[in-house]
C-alpha cells in the first residue's frame, strides 16, 4: 500500500488477538487507476531509459494517457478497518461519533482531478524531456542521472524505494526522504537543466553503474550466468553417477526407457547448495509445505519452532516414498517424491 502514497497497518498476530483487528488502511483512490495484480509498478526499467529506447518513451506516454482519461472522473479516499464481527458491531456503535471528530479537523485536501492530472502529466513530460536531453548530451555522471530521473518518474504514480546502491546513495546526497516526507512531492532545485551539473551526487559513473545500466552488458551477463549455473548442476565429480543409457542415448532409446521403466533414469533429488531459487518461488513452496504439515498435523500449531523457514528443509520434509512417513494411507497414489532425471544435458541438443 505504501508504494501507492498509502498508509497501511498491519497488526501483530498477538495484538490481533486481543482486539479483534486485522489491519487497517487510508488510502487515495487513485492509486487504482494504475493498480496491477500483485501491487507491481509497471514502469520500464532503468537501461532503456538510458539507451533512449522507444520502450521508455512509450512507457511515459502510457502513464499519462491514464492521467489523460482520469481527468474527468472522481477519486475519494477509503479508510479501510478489517477485523471480528463483534468487534466491528462494537465499533458502529461509536462510528457516526469518531466520522464527526475525524471530519472536523479536515484531514484530506480536496482538489480537481483536471488540476491534479493536469500537474501529474506535466511532471511526467518535464522529466522525460529531461532524460532526453542528458542523453544527448551525456556527463561523467548520466548513470547516476538516469536512474535519479527514473526513480522520479516511477514516484510520480508510486511511491517505491530506490532499488540498487548508486540509487539509495544518490538520494540519500539529495535528502531525498527528508523532503518527500516534509512537502510529499521531491523536486532537483540544485540541477542545472542545461549542463546537467548536479554537484551534491557523484560527478563519474563506477563500474556498477555502468554493469547495470549497460544493456548489451547485462544481456551478455545473463547469457554467462546461465552458463555456469544450470538447473541441476552436480556439486562435486564424485556425486556424477554411470548413466544407465550411456552418456549418449538416442531418442528411441530414451522413449522406450520412458514407457517401459521410467526409474530406470530416475535418481532422488539432493539438495545443491551452489543452485540459485526465485525467492517468489522459495516463499510459496515453504508456505504451503507449512500449511500442508498443519493440516496432517494440527499439533504443530501448538509449537511453532516446527515450523519450516528454509527451502532446504521444506524439501528435506517431504519424505522420498509415501512408507518413510507413513503417508500411503493419506494418499496412496497422489504423492510423487521428489526425483530429477540423470539424463546428460548435451544428449538433448
Amino acid at each position: 500500500m505504501a508504494r501507492h502514497g498509502g498508509l497501511q497497518a498491519t497488526m501483530e498476530s498477538v495484538r490481533r488477538r486481543a482486539i479483534q483487528l486485522t489491519f487497517r488502511s487510508t488510502y487515495n483512490l487513485i492509486f487504482e487507476a494504475f493498480r496491477r495484480p500483485g501491487q507491481e509498478e509497471k514502469f520500464c526499467a532503468d537501461p532503456e531509459a538510458y539507451a533512449n529506447t522507444a520502450i521508455f518513451q512509450q512507457t511515459c506516454h502510457d502513464f499519462a494517457s491514464i492521467y489523460r482519461g482520469a481527468k474527468n472522473k472522481s477519486f475519494g479516499v477509503r479508510e479501510e478497518v478489517r477485523g471480528s464481527e463483534f468487534t466491528i458491531r462494537k465499533a458502529l456503535q461509536l462510528i457516526w461519533h469518531k466520522v464527526a471528530e475525524y471530519l472536523d479537523s479536515n484531514p484530506i485536501l480536496w482538489v480537481s482531478s483536471k488540476v491534479y492530472c493536469d500537474f501529474m502529466i506535466r511532471r511526467l513530460e518535464e522529466l522525460r524531456f529531461l532524460q532526453v536531453r542528458f542523453f544527448k548530451r551525456p556527463q561523467s555522471n548520466y548513470g547516476i542521472m538516469t536512474s535519479i530521473i527514473v526513480h522520479l518518474l516511477r514516484n510520480v504514480s508510486f511511491s517505491i524505494p530506490g532499488k540498487h546502491t548508486h540509487v539509495i546513495e544518490a538520494l540519500r546526497d539529495l535528502s531525498f526522504e527528508a523532503i518527500v516526507q516534509c512537502f510529499g512531492m521531491f523536486f532537483l532545485q540544485d540541477l542545472d537543466p542545461v549542463t546537467g551539473e548536479l554537484l551534491v551526487i557523484a560527478q563519474k559513473d563506477d563500474a556498477d553503474v555502468a554493469f547495470r545500466l549497460t544493456s548489451r552488458m547485462k544481456k551478455k551477463v545473463v547469457k554467462s550466468r546461465n552458463y555456469l549455473e544450470p538447473r541441476f548442476m552436480p556439486q562435486s565429480p564424485e556425486a556424477i553417477t554411470e548413466y544407465p543409457l550411456g552418456e549418449w542415448p538416442t531418442w528411441e532409446e530414451l522413449v522406450h526407457c520412458l514407457d517401459e521403466d521410467p526409474i530406470r533414469i530416475m535418481h532422488c533429488w539432493r539438495w545443491n547448495g551452489i543452485q540459485t531459487w526465485d525467492k517468489y518461488a522459495s516463499d510459496l513452496f515453504i508456505a504451503f509445505t507449512n500449511d500442508m504439515w498443519l493440516a496432517l498435523d494440527p499439533a504443530r500449531l501448538r509449537n511453532p519452532l516446527d515450523t519450516m523457514i528454509t527451502l532446504q528443509e521444506a524439501i528435506k520434509s517431504c519424505p522420498n516414498t509415501a512408507e518413510e512417513r507413513g503417508l500411503d494411507a493419506l494418499f496412496p497414489e497422489a504423492w510423487l517424491p521428489p526425483h530429477v532425471f540423470r539424463i546428460p544435458r548435451d544428449s538433448l541438443c
